[in-house]
C-alpha cells in the first residue's frame, strides 16, 4: 500500500510503517532520495521509505515546487538556502535541514533558471564565481 494519489502535482503520499499508514503531503517533502528501486521522503528530521522509484515521482510532483537536481534526488525548491557553484558546472545546494546535496550538471541548468525566476532583480549576472545564499 506504499504510493502516491492518482491526480498529477496533487502530492499526497501513502506509507506504511509496521502497522499504520501515514499520509504524507507533498509541502511537508524536503527532498527525495532514490535507494535501489525505493524511493525515500525525508520530511524533516524523518525519513519514509516507499517501494516506487524515483522516476514515478516527477509527474506527481508540482514542477513549480519540485526539481530534479540528480539522477538520484529530487528537492523542493524553497527548502533551498544556498548554493555552492563548482567549476565544472555541478554544484552543492544546502537545504534549510542544513543537508547538502550535490546537483549534477546535467540538471544543474534548470536549477539556475529555477531560481533565477525566484529571486529579486538583484541576481548577480555572474552567479557561477561564488557562493549565494537564498535565506
Amino acid at each position: 500500500a506504499d504510493g502516491y494519489s492518482t491526480s498529477a502535482g496533487t502530492g499526497r503520499f501513502v506509507v506504511r510503517e509496521k502497522h499504520k499508514i501515514s499520509f504524507i503531503d507533498s509541502p511537508t517533502i524536503d527532498w527525495i532520495e532514490a535507494v535501489g528501486d525505493y524511493s525515500a521522503l525525508h520530511v524533516g528530521m524523518r525519513t519514509h521509505l516507499l517501494r516506487k522509484p524515483i522516476t514515478s515521482f516527477v509527474s506527481k510532483l508540482d514542477p513549480d515546487n519540485f526539481i530534479r537536481i540528480h539522477r538520484s534526488a529530487i528537492v523542493q525548491i524553497n527548502r533551498i538556502v544556498r548554493v555552492e557553484p563548482l567549476p565544472n558546472r555541478d554544484c552543492f545546494i544546502t537545504l534549510r535541514t542544513g543537508k547538502r546535496l550535490r546537483v549534477s550538471r546535467t540538471f544543474s541548468s534548470a536549477l539556475w533558471s529555477v531560481l533565477r525566476n525566484r529571486t529579486t532583480a538583484a541576481f548577480p549576472s555572474n552567479i557561477s564565481k561564488g557562493n549565494q545564499d537564498y535565506r
